[in-house]
């Protein structure tokens, strides 16, 4: 309404108080300028007069020649009334003045209709008004503690016509009436039947109540989906209807406030502070309304498939972060909105995750600062929920879940699948239960048990084809948790040799294979270190049979493994070990023994002294013990190269040595300082004997 008395303001005067000054000639000359776009709308002005002055109490009588209204509250003094027009005019906004202002704009509008006259009577006085007239004021016989307010209209040809609308209640103030004063929350009657019933909303599947200071209405949730608007209620007059922005479909308010004004039309309401404070109290008010609406489908009182979609999306799409944090009244929302967990292995029941689970899980990144939560796209029925949840998303939906958690959301299905095909071999590899012995369908040379700890046990064995000219490739099942990773194989420097070891090895990412880390690394020092034993049986049973050259050749292939750090390297690396984890010297001697054990002949070593590993040039075997005392004896160790062919008649303690024997010498730290070339005397001699310039001879010092 200020913006009308801005307008009407031009052209007065401030008076030497201060204070804003029309005279009644002018004021009133200045109103019949203006006129509402129906003035028949005028009796609506009079209901909000009546209102702001007080009353509980309206009655309407309504004919097609005279209006009749009634209403308590505070009555109108003889001083406002000769102010009526001015009061327009007149600074202050309390309530009597500004139901002054109404009856003047409802009766300024009833006097474009030029009735025969209008009649006020209030408390002690009366103004009658005929247009074209000056105003009449009478002092009343009997004051009433009430107001009345009479228009009769001229007789005119068109009453016939309003005549027959009068009996069927359409007559234009009747309609206005009827449409604009049903939110009222007072009594008013016309043609003594209620026409105000309060702020109601017809068809609603839930309501709320709106009580603040100077702001009352309610709140309804509609079965439809009519797009979302608040009816605008002033001083007991629908006035104006606005679509709510940021309110979902099927959510209507009707809203009564103080601080609602109307343009200069009087029909409509102005989109200022005033109207964003209500509709934004109204927008709050909507959370309370949908966490009421879930309470009421959990209670079985309202089906769920007419709530709940709708519920969801007015969330996922208008809630705020800010929202989610303090308002107490969301928390029920937060815990009714659900996703399925992605990871969907369970013991016959999938989990859920709630809004409120997400709000928790959201996360921030160490190093951008960016706040981030993990979902996925689809489901993974080998995985189970461990963690924090990861919920599957529809991505129309992880938009707006990355709007009201203020975060990037980011997908993990391809971590998820890899995880899954993990899980699958991880399910699979424990399916395969295998105990940690060789087969039963396969001969021999031996078998023997792995020295057993907490956490290593098994068998190992050499393949009897190994001597018999068969497959000499060896073989490792690697064991973990009882259950087969791997069966390699593998040559291992030792023909024939087979393990099967159960150990605590890292599983490979498919389960299929053991990591090759310090864990293999022990295993294979281990079960060479165990080797002696074994082999010496081995050889004292096979001595003189078909197979003593080939066990005579697995025992100086352990020689080898065990003194020379270049074979063992080429374990390592056929095994897949990493450079980085190979063993150091100080890790093998923990298992294999030194130049110095062998030498001492303690234990299992004294019986592999002894074996007849080696030749001389003139055919006599000898021991590893007889070589290294030769050695001993006279300082070196005369050799020549398996390549020239043996002479019985030289050759005698000079040792006939091929490339491995000599590496076997190269890796006993003890021989090693004490080797030099061949003399010359020998080598000369040897050529004289040979019969070809390919004879080699040394001398090993």
């Amino acid at each position: 309404m200020s913006d009308l008395v801005d307008e009407l303001r031009a052209g007065g005067e401030v008076d030497s108080q201060g204070r804003f000054t029309l005279d009644r000639a002018q004021a009133r000359a200045k109103m019949q300028k203006f006129q509402l776009a129906d003035a028949r709308r005028y009796v609506l002005e009079l209901v909000q007069a009546a209102v702001l002055r007080g009353a509980a109490k309206i009655a309407f009588s309504i004919d097609t020649d005279d209006m009749h209204m009634r209403f308590d509250g505070r009555p109108f003094t003889r001083a406002e009334l000769d102010e009526l027009w001015g009061a327009l005019f007149a600074d202050g906004d309390g309530e009597d003045l500004r139901g002054l202002r109404q009856l003047a704009l409802g009766l300024n509008a009833a006097l474009g209709l030029e009735p025969r006259q209008i009649v006020v009577r209030s408390g002690d006085s009366q103004l009658r008004m005929v247009p074209g007239k000056e105003e009449a004021f009478t002092a009343l016989a009997q004051p009433v503690a009430e107001t009345t307010i009479e228009v009769e209209k001229r007789l005119q040809l068109e009453m016939v016509v309003e005549f027959f609308r009068d009996l069927r209640g359409s007559l234009a103030e009747e309609v206005y009436l009827r449409e604009r004063c049903r939110h009222a929350r007072i009594s008013i009657t016309l043609d003594g039947k209620p026409i105000a019933h309060g702020p109601r909303i017809e068809h609603a599947m839930l309501r709320l109540a709106l009580a603040e200071p100077e702001v009352q209405g309610v709140l309804a949730l509609l079965p439809n989906t009519a797009p979302a608007e608040v009816h605008l209620v002033k001083d007991g007059v629908w006035i104006d209807t606005h679509p709510l922005a940021g309110v979902g479909p099927g959510i209507v308010a009707i809203v009564e406030a103080a601080a609602l004004r109307k343009d200069v039309s009087m029909a409509k309401i102005v989109a200022d502070a005033g109207f964003e404070q209500v509709v934004g109290l109204v927008r709050s008010a909507r959370w309370t309304l949908l966490a009421r609406a879930q309470a009421a489908v959990a209670a079985g009182e309202l089906r769920p498939e007419s709530v709940m979609p709708r519920l969801r999306e007015e969330v996922l799409q208008f809630l705020k972060l800010r929202d989610v944090r303090k308002r107490a009244e969301v928390t029920p929302l937060l815990a009714a909105i659900t996703w399925m967990e992605a990871r969907t292995c369970s013991d016959g029941h999938v989990p859920t995750v709630s809004l409120a689970d997400l709000a928790e899980a959201v996360t921030t990144d160490g190093e951008s600062g960016a706040r981030e939560l993990r979902y996925a796209t689809q489901s993974y029925a080998a995985l189970r929920p461990e963690g924090p949840p990861i919920a599957r998303v529809p991505r129309a939906e992880a938009g707006q879940l990355a709007r009201l958690l203020s975060c990037n959301m980011v997908a993990v299905d391809e971590a998820l699948a890899a995880a899954q095909e993990r899980e699958k071999a991880r399910l699979a590899w424990q399916q395969r239960r295998t105990s940690p012995r060789l087969g039963d369908g396969k001969r021999y040379l031996f078998r023997a048990p792995l020295p057993a700890t907490a956490t290593i046990r098994g068998e190992l064995g050499i393949a009897a084809e190994a001597v018999e000219g068969g497959l000499a490739t060896g073989r490792i099942w690697l064991i973990a948790q009882g259950c087969l990773l791997r069966h390699v194989e593998v040559e291992c420097g030792i023909a024939g040799l087979e393990l099967a070891v159960e150990a605590p090895f890292t599983p490979s990412e498919r389960f299929d294979d053991a990591a090759r880390d310090g864990v293999v690394v022990e295993v294979l020092l281990r079960a060479l270190g165990s080797l002696p034993g074994p082999l010496g049986d081995l050889a004292g049973r096979s001595g003189g049979t078909a197979i003593d050259a080939g066990v005579r050749g697995l025992v100086k292939a352990w020689l080898l493994l065990a003194l020379d750090a270049e074979t063992r390297a080429g374990l390592w690396q056929r095994l897949g070990v990493p450079e980085a984890l190979q063993p150091e010297a100080a890790a093998v001697a923990a298992w294999l023994p030194s130049p110095a054990q062998l030498r001492a002949g303690q234990g299992p070593l004294a019986t592999l002294m002894h074996l007849l590993l080696f030749e001389d040039f003139d055919g006599t075997r000898r021991s590893l013990d007889e070589l290294a005392r030769r050695q001993a004896r006279v300082g070196r160790l005369e050799e020549v190269d398996r390549s020239v062919a043996p002479e019985p008649s030289l050759g005698r303690e000079i040792a006939w040595l091929g490339r491995g024997d000599r590496k076997f010498w190269a890796g006993c730290s003890a021989a090693r300082r004490r080797c030099s070339r061949g003399r010359r005397r020998w080598r000369c001699a040897a050529a004289s004997a040979s019969s070809g310039p390919s004879r080699r001879c040394r001398s090993r010092r």
